[in-house]
């Protein structure tokens, strides 16, 4: 197919550049077409700045959506979540915040956090709390569980349904992988950093022990 042509096409460049060819590239899911596969996928979001995405909602500021996403990363370490589901979440709504044509209120933003926690909840998560535990986490009092079901719609209609992003987990688990590879395919490379990391840790007691004589001497 031309697609596949094209990732062809572009592994030819990347093994160039690499000195590799094509029996080289890691024969794993994190290969070059895969690599390719996650630029892809990520320029087809909107690249989203926070400065410039509270220009269109006034009553916003820059630390209000930090405490918010504190805030968030709370909650889901409540409900013992993943960090992929945590990701997602902040990438649903700092996206939401980005495509919403009304103005966003200052006072909506945990309805809308822990809206967004529920949705990548139930992609990433087996077991996941009533709608109700997530309407207290808003607000102890609060009952009514159709505020949530309501606004996930709107953030699913926002976002076109499109709730697989990559993120900076994504990435961060691809270049560990990478990483692993090379170490498995350069075993005397290995013998070096384990080795390096002996001696940085036979250092690292040598000084700790001379600083709790040190203070015992005084």
């Amino acid at each position: 197919s031309i697609y596949k042509s094209k990732i062809s096409s572009k592994n030819d460049s990347y093994s160039s550049i690499f000195k590799l060819n094509e029996s080289q590239l890691p024969n794993t899911i994190y290969d070059i077409s895969f690599y390719l596969n996650l630029l892809d996928e990520s320029k087809s979001y909107p690249n989203i700045n926070p400065n410039i995405l509270l220009n269109k909602h006034r009553t916003i500021k820059l630390e209000d959506r930090l405490i918010i996403l504190l805030w968030m990363m709370k909650n889901c370490e409540e409900f013992a979540y993943k960090r992929d589901t945590f990701h997602y979440s902040v990438f649903y709504f700092d996206l939401f915040l980005f495509l919403s044509k009304e103005e966003i209120k200052k006072k909506d933003l945990k309805l809308i956090g822990i809206t967004c926690i529920s949705l990548s909840a139930k992609l990433e998560e087996v077991q996941i709390p009533k709608l109700i535990e997530y309407s207290k986490s808003i607000d102890p009092k609060c009952t009514d569980i159709n505020i949530i079901v309501s606004m996930e719609q709107k953030i699913c209609s926002a976002l076109k349904w499109k709730l697989i992003p990559i993120t900076i987990e994504t990435w961060l688990n691809w270049y560990t992988c990478q990483w692993d590879l090379y170490l498995d395919s350069s075993p005397e490379i290995t013998n070096q950093l384990l080795d390096y990391i002996s001696e940085e840790d036979i250092i690292y007691n040598r000084r700790s022990e001379e600083r709790r004589v040190g203070k015992e001497c005084r």
